[in-house]
């Protein structure tokens, strides 16, 4: 059996790509009882944001502007 340690050093050898696909699926796997429509919700809300920053009706705020406010 892998230890934990030997699988951390072999997700570091995988692409930027799929460590992000590997955290999301380890997440996933920690959500017991997940509704099926979660997914949809969230991309329902991205896709009404960025027709709100296309439109002009809400304006971008940089990373570097969020994080100094805190």
């Amino acid at each position: 059996m892998m230890t934990l340690q030997q699988a951390l050093q072999d997700a570091k050898k995988l692409s930027k790509k799929e460590r992000a696909e590997l955290v999301h699926s380890l997440l996933n796997s920690l959500e017991e009882g997940q509704d099926d429509n979660v997914e949809q919700a969230w991309l329902d809300v991205a896709n009404q944001r960025l027709k709100e920053l296309e439109s002009g009706e809400q304006d971008a705020v940089s990373w570097e502007d969020i994080k100094s406010s805190y």
